[in-house]
């Protein structure tokens, strides 16, 4: 949630973004640890990528834009907003984004990048031990 907060404020302060952003970054980052971490937990690492990508796109599109409308209505004053006014424009932005971080994550696995960042096989330690 820090790093969603952080590029939240970065955006703001940038003038890129609105506080519409804080909701939505911080949710689906938020659930995209809690899938990555815990709901997998006993499963194969395998589903472990999948499942946080998967939060991250619901927790950002459906929870955060359900949780940007009070503050649209309460401080950018903004009365024509419904509940699901922000769904589809934030799954849209977080597609693509979800998209992109696929192809980068796929490409730091393949180069063994990701190795390097986090310490020889941190990741793939169970499944080396099953095959």
């Amino acid at each position: 949630m820090g790093s969603g907060f952080c590029a939240a404020l970065i955006r703001n302060f940038t003038g890129l973004g609105t506080p519409l952003a804080f909701p939505g970054s911080m949710i689906g980052s938020f659930l995209a640890g809690v899938m990555y971490h815990w709901v997998f937990k006993k499963k194969s690492n395998a589903w472990r990528l999948p499942a946080a990508y998967a939060g991250e796109l619901f927790g950002t599109s459906v929870l955060g834009g359900l949780a940007a409308y009070p503050i649209a209505y309460l401080i950018l004053k903004n009365k024509e907003a419904t509940l699901f006014t922000y769904v589809m424009p934030f799954f849209s932005s977080c597609a693509l984004g979800t998209v992109i971080a696929i192809i980068i994550v796929t490409a730091m696995k393949r180069s063994r990048a990701l190795d390097r960042i986090f310490g020889a096989d941190v990741e793939f330690k169970t499944d080396k031990a099953k095959s």
